[in-house]
């Protein structure tokens, strides 16, 4: 069995006021590749809504190994104040296989606000739990090299 292991470059282009486009960044980390032949490959997706809206998702799964298994998706807009394409939410869960023990976190970074729901999958209709935080500056795409590299209110995105 063989592991593509090639990098894969995150480029993203933007358009000037006349319509020609410049590279406004390129990253060789953040779009994480398979590492061996008992992962799926964790890179999920990527789309721009018709809101302008950089949702770049991951997922992870083995099939041997461990009942472990976690999605996560990223997303991004375009500040034209700041010129810098900015995290506005994050979303993760995570789930054992063997137990159904789990959790889901949303955040919106502009509104301040996180939901964390534990164990969604033994109930049905669990009720999260909501936590307010304040951030000074809203993090650039540039500033997270690569997933799970910040570390925020206890997880890492």
């Amino acid at each position: 069995y063989i592991v593509d292991s090639n990098v894969r470059v995150l480029a993203i282009y933007l358009t000037d006021s006349l319509g020609k486009l410049h590279k406004y960044f390129q990253n060789e980390s953040f779009i994480q590749t398979k590492e061996d032949e008992y992962d799926q490959d964790p890179f999920d997706g990527i789309e721009i809504t018709d809101k302008g809206i950089l949702k770049i998702k991951f997922i992870y799964w083995r099939s041997a190994g461990t009942w472990e298994t976690a999605s996560s998706r990223y997303l991004f807009r375009y500040n034209k104040e700041r010129f810098k394409i900015e995290l506005i939410g994050y979303y993760s869960e995570w789930y054992m296989r063997n137990s159904m023990e789990g959790e889901e976190k949303s955040v919106n970074f502009p509104a301040g606000k996180m939901s964390t729901k534990t164990n969604p999958m033994q109930e049905e209709h669990v009720k999260p739990v909501w936590k307010k935080f304040k951030l000074d500056q809203l993090k650039t795409i540039d500033e997270i090299s690569e997933p799970g590299s910040w570390a925020f209110l206890g997880m890492y995105i």
